[in-house]
Parts: structure tokens; C-alpha cells; sequence
């Protein structure tokens, strides 16, 4: 388990940009957020705040930004939508923290524009998933 974070030339880590971990420690990293989530931590606390207080931008116009964290709105019924932590990476990485159900799903890709065919798979195809998943519970 290791993780590798991009420098820049005097050695300092560059925030919110280059890191790397394996499939699996991504999605043990999004279920320890989601832990400290559920168990009121002061982490946790940080992140319900993130997401509480989660600013719309004009870089995307279907999440909004929160604390070093993007928030997603993820259609979980016919009675609307809850907000969710979402990260996301180049070429389609995606990986949106489900804390109301306590389940994260990743999405790891290799599409040069983060497209599968014609959907967005940040947009589109993640949330759907989500949904999917939590049918599930």
C-alpha cells in the first residue's frame, strides 16, 4: 500500500493534483472519509461541512465544489437528490462516496476524454451506478 503524490522542483507536494494508488487503496481511502463521516469524527465533521457548504463553478456545471472535494448530487429516488462527495481524476477516474449508504463507488478508466461512447462517465454513468447500487441496500 503506497502512495505516490506529484512534487514540484524543490520537493514540495502539489495539492489536489497527482495522486497515485491502486485501485483497492482508493476505495479503502473513500470508505475511511466515509467512516469519519458516520462516526461524527472531527474529519468527518470537515467533510459534512465540505459538502453542506459546497460552492457551484463554472468549470462544471454538474457539481459543485466543497472543500478540496468536488459534491455531486446523486438522483437516489423519485424524491430527489442528496449530495455526495466525488472525486475525480484523469481519463475518467471517478469515485463518488455514498456515506448515507455506506458504499463507495470507483470507476477506473483509460478514455483519452472521460467519455464511454457518448455518456460522460463523471456525469452520467457514475451516479447511474450509485443508483443502481443503491437499490442494493
Amino acid at each position: 500500500e503506497s502512495l505516490y503524490w506529484w512534487e514540484d522542483k524543490n520537493g514540495v507536494t502539489i495539492g489536489m493534483a497527482g495522486a497515485y494508488m491502486t485501485t483497492r487503496d482508493w476505495a479503502k481511502f473513500g470508505q475511511f472519509i466515509i467512516d469519519n463521516i458516520n462516526q461524527k469524527t472531527c474529519m468527518g465533521e470537515f467533510y459534512l461541512s465540505g459538502i453542506n457548504n459546497a460552492l457551484p463553478t463554472v468549470q462544471r456545471d454538474y457539481q459543485d465544489y466543497g472543500y478540496y472535494f468536488w459534491v455531486q448530487n446523486v438522483t437516489k429516488s423519485t424524491y430527489g437528490s442528496k449530495p455526495m462527495i466525488a472525486f475525480s481524476g484523469k481519463f475518467g477516474h471517478a469515485m463518488i462516496l455514498d456515506h448515507y449508504n455506506n458504499s463507495v463507488v470507483l470507476v477506473t478508466s483509460a478514455s483519452k476524454n472521460g467519455k464511454y461512447g457518448r455518456k460522460h462517465i463523471r456525469r452520467d454513468i457514475t451516479p447511474a451506478m450509485i443508483k443502481q447500487a443503491s437499490k442494493i441496500h
